[in-house]
């Protein structure tokens, strides 16, 4: 007979299976729709509402995802829109686009790389308090704008962040404010999701899942035989390649491929006893332009490639192609099969970012360890020949790489308590190198790290300054079991990306 307290311990505890469906329902599928047109927000109001009207009809919701600029351009020039979005219940999600130097590699942003990190972070702050003036790229102080502003002007702390394009430890920096604005989920990556693990935290955001997207058809068999290179960019690695589906509905190739047959031929192959996650994207201006307002404005090319330098001037139609009614409406019919097909499958629960918060734990991020958890974390890390795992998974529990250097330093120490919370890596890494350590030097460092208000470069280990990958290579060896001294390798760790050393899987509700 098992006792009645560790059924009720072990019923209590939080699942490490993420896959394991609840109903009917295996397939998540969420449906974001990226916003950022403000140079034309009539067409863009028209748009988004039309796509609202038709969630709200079949009974779900979406992730509407604006810039600060477009909420702005609603606001003045579209009233009524985000009142509608917000009375029909959609969410919102929060990203950039240029002039914005989280998306825009201007000579203003240069400038900034070139200053102390600190000055950098207070600066990314300040775009995310401060209203972004889209004809220099500088900061209107005078009134409220980026995060703070976008929050004001939809009436709600947008929930999940578009991904970033700068260099890592910038959008790391931007993430953490937004973390501590309000935002819970991040794009880190469109379909690039684990096998076990499609929910992960990424820098105390979940990212969010994807196991796949409805987005891209392949290529046809023009493209094929010559060889073309079939819209390279923005495509990430794992990701489908190929034509944007909204720019091909007249293909004849392309009609098997359609949004809506698309989804429900990908569902019919995915496993009933697993769970999976579907993204279906678009932006605003897809069903009405052909080509990227803004791109006209700061772009020399259609690459991006050639940053304009300010005053900026609006050029609303250089770079961009108008669609005609009948390719709108084609596109139109498209998306509203591919709605359909969601709402109306009894495997698919559309759910929002809101929605897909709900399958975690929330207390995952700032927690305590028992010593027996951190040491056989400390196993895993001591295993290891030539590069540290992206995290460690336990029988019953996750710990990211950061929570492993937190922890570890804590247990040399002898310190009672074994906390750990969200903290990025170095913004500037230092490069690991073999080195020989003693056991002893490797105690001695940990009790003279404090508790840690950030992750170090460097460790000053004995007589020597380890990278931080090092001295948390030769810190698992010792909780580990190792005495005296021993040789640590020059270990591949996760690189200049700070938010790397964040990532963890979550643990289900």
């Amino acid at each position: 007979m098992i006792p009645a307290l560790l059924l009720l311990l072990a019923a209590a505890a939080p699942s490490t299976d993420q896959r394991k469906p609840e109903g009917p329902a295996y397939v998540y599928v969420n449906f974001a729709i990226n916003c950022h047109d403000w140079l034309d927000p009539d067409m863009s109001s028209a748009a988004v509402l039309r796509a609202a009207r038709l969630f709200a009809r079949h009974g779900v919701r979406a992730d509407f995802y604006v810039t600060e600029p477009l909420a702005r351009a609603w606001r003045e020039k579209a009233p009524g829109t985000i009142e509608e979005l917000n009375k029909l219940g959609m969410t919102f999600g929060y990203h950039h686009r240029p002039p914005h130097p989280l998306w825009f590699d201007s000579a203003a942003r240069r400038e900034l790389l070139g200053r102390p990190l600190e000055e950098q972070y207070r600066e990314v702050e300040r775009y995310e308090t401060w209203r972004l003036d889209l004809e220099t790229g500088g900061l209107d102080t005078s009134k409220k704008g980026g995060y703070a502003g976008t929050a004001e002007l939809v009436g709600a702390k947008p929930v999940a962040l578009g991904a970033g394009a700068a260099p890592p430890h910038l959008v790391a920096f931007d993430r953490q404010v937004l973390a501590r604005m309000g935002a819970r989920m991040v794009v880190a990556y469109h379909s690039a999701g684990e096998a076990d693990y499609p929910l992960v935290w990424w820098q105390g955001l979940l990212a969010r899942p994807s196991d796949f997207s409805v987005l891209r058809v392949p290529p046809n068999s023009k493209q094929r035989a010559t060889g073309a290179q079939v819209l390279p960019r923005g495509v990430g690695a794992g990701e489908e390649a190929g034509n944007f589906w909204w720019n091909v509905t007249e293909d004849p190739e392309a009609q098997e491929h359609a949004p809506g047959k698309y989804l429900l031929r990908r569902i019919d192959g995915l496993a009933r006893d697993r769970l999976s996650f579907v993204t279906c994207l678009i932006h605003e201006d897809n069903w009405y332009k052909q080509g990227t307002s803004w791109d006209g404005t700061y772009f020399e090319d259609r690459g991006r490639k050639q940053p304009r330098t300010p005053p900026f001037k609006p050029e609303p139609r250089r770079m961009v192609r108008l669609r005609a009614e009948e390719e709108q409406a084609r596109i139109w019919k498209w998306w509203e099969e591919l709605v359909g097909a969601a709402a109306g499958d009894r495997r698919v629960r559309v759910a929002t970012s809101t929605d897909l918060l709900g399958l975690v734990r929330g207390d995952d991020l700032e927690r305590t360890y028992d010593l027996l958890t951190v040491r056989a974390a400390a196993r895993k890390i001591a295993a290891v020949a030539d590069r540290l795992p992206e995290h460690v998974a336990l029988e019953n529990d996750f710990l990211s790489l950061s929570d492993c250097v937190q922890a570890f330093t804590a247990a040399l120490a002898g310190r009672k308590t074994i906390a750990v919370r969200t903290m990025l890596g170095p913004a500037r890494p230092a490069p690991p190198a073999q080195a020989k350590v003693n056991a002893a030097d490797v105690v001695a460092a940990a009790k003279i790290l404090k508790p840690l208000d950030a992750l170090p470069a460097t460790v000053a280990v004995g007589n020597q300054p380890l990278a931080l990958e090092t001295y948390l290579y030769a810190a698992a060896r010792v909780l580990a079991g190792d005495k005296g001294e021993f040789t640590v390798p020059a270990l591949r760790g996760p690189g200049p990306d700070p938010a790397r050393w964040t990532i963890k899987p979550a643990r289900r509700r």
